[in-house]
């Protein structure tokens, strides 16, 4: 599975661009102490802060740290910057397994460099599915207009009441690394560019744009993405992220840049100012592993699909047998959620009645280890919900553990479960039957992932 997705990424890593060029390293600027910010809500228009962790599924993650230091690029007054990555489906053959064929983007992150001043930082962002054209080949596509055929568009600008973090002292770049929640339900990106695996990066990827209308200013997005540091699709869906960051799936080694108003490969603008150094065209920074790998910064979590979230609830792992003889159980009914003040029951049989108990869960992953003289079934570090009793009066195997979770999340209990959060739960009680330390007794376990 893995391995299917480095190769896939290694293709656009080996193509051979004849039309590319290499922009001028003095472009380059270096990206010291980046800030990073909490998630602006830009639904509210409220900060949360400090920044919670990954609150839905990461379905393309382009993060990790250039091996030959930060940088940024300095985008001048006339310039819009295009870059790429993929969202594998279900077509995919080998295609992690919670890929979905679109993604209901709930969340992006973004890192930028500026010397605009705090308050008047004015940066705009666009998401395209697939547009047909990339620089794979070395020619730039035609520009597609921004924002009109953009899948979804953001003003982040001043102007537009989104107060982006800028620089503090008058005339110093300052770098920043933010994440925009999306107003609900989101916005709708089709994996492999239009839902469906072509094999063909031309037709396979996303495009996102980044602009800024800072005059004068040095403002630019901050490069990301090591493929010699993290194998490019990690931290995709639910594949691994190994160095604790990503190189995006399908970020290629090169960018495209337009001139306002001007056609592919041309170098003239009249917005443009004189002494222009690039044109629009593809570029790169001279050949990655030797020159910084030229592909910008970018996070995105979906909460599910587009059309809908079920929950994806199994069962899975084994029970501990009782001291009784008898194998607990765990069940559900209903829809998790994040937003239902009820309607998502866990039931726990089979248990030695009238012992104290609890479920406990993750939000980490699943495991199969030895505890207490069975298996721990969720992946540290644990949360738990509040002591309960098995009841069950006398009857042998009679105690059950039962909780309403969508009411376990709606109570506020831990800000962490949220929509698009995946969940490990057990269930754990007093077995007296057997010997200290092994006292206990131990569920199967339940995995679901939090609906809106």
């Amino acid at each position: 599975m893995h391995s299917a997705l480095i190769a896939a990424a290694s293709l656009s890593l080996c193509a051979t661009a004849a039309a590319q060029q290499q922009l001028d390293p003095s472009r380059l600027r270096p990206a010291t102490e980046i800030q990073r910010h909490g998630v602006y809500d830009l639904a509210s228009g409220t900060w949360q802060s400090p920044a919670p962790e990954s609150s839905g599924l990461v379905v393309f993650d382009n993060t990790c740290p250039p091996s030959l230091g930060a940088t940024f690029i300095a985008l001048q007054d006339c310039e819009d910057l295009y870059d790429e990555g993929r969202v594998p489906s279900t077509g995919d053959p080998m295609a992690p397994s919670k890929a979905t064929d679109d993604n209901r983007i709930r969340l992006f992150e973004l890192s930028y460099c500026t010397d605009a001043p705090t308050g008047t930082v004015d940066v705009k962002v666009a998401f395209w599915n697939n547009i047909g054209a990339s620089c794979f080949g070395g020619i730039p596509p035609t520009p597609p207009p921004i924002p009109s055929t953009a899948t979804a568009y953001f003003d982040l600008g001043a102007a537009a009441g989104y107060p982006l973090p800028g620089s503090s002292i008058p005339g110093r770049v300052e770098c920043h690394t933010v994440a925009l929640a999306v107003p609900a339900p989101g916005f709708c990106l089709k994996s492999d560019g239009d839902g469906i695996y072509d094999a063909n990066p031309d037709l396979d990827l996303f495009t996102w744009s980044f602009q800024h209308e800072n005059a004068g200013s040095q403002t630019g997005p901050v490069l990301a993405g090591d493929p010699m540091l993290s194998a490019p699709g990690s931290c995709t869906y639910d594949l691994p992220c190994g160095a604790g960051c990503g190189s995006g799936l399908g970020a290629e080694d090169r960018f495209w840049v337009n001139l306002d108003g001007d056609a592919a490969n041309g170098t003239n603008s009249g917005n443009c100012p004189n002494g222009v150094i690039a044109g629009t065209a593809c570029y790169f920074f001279g050949g990655y592993p030797n020159n910084p790998f030229a592909s910008f910064y970018l996070r995105l979590e979906s909460g599910g699909p587009c059309a809908g979230c079920t929950g994806n609830a199994s069962i899975y792992c084994t029970a501990k047998v009782n001291s009784a003889g008898c194998t607990p159980s765990i069940d559900f009914s209903g829809l998790p959620s994040g937003s239902a003040a009820s309607g998502f029951k866990i039931n726990v049989q089979n248990l030695i009645p009238n012992q104290p108990g609890i479920l406990f869960y993750s939000r980490s992953g699943a495991v199969s280890a030895p505890f207490f003289g069975g298996t721990l079934c969720v992946e540290r570090p644990l949360s738990r919900t509040p002591v309960m009793n098995t009841g069950g009066g006398g009857v042998a195997c009679g105690g059950t553990l039962a909780i309403d979770f969508n009411a376990f999340i709606a109570g506020g209990n831990d800000p962490g479960l949220v929509a698009g959060r995946d969940v490990w739960l057990q269930a754990w009680s007093k077995d007296p039957g057997f010997m200290p330390a092994n006292d206990v007794s131990l569920s199967d376990a339940v995995q679901f992932t939090i609906c809106p």
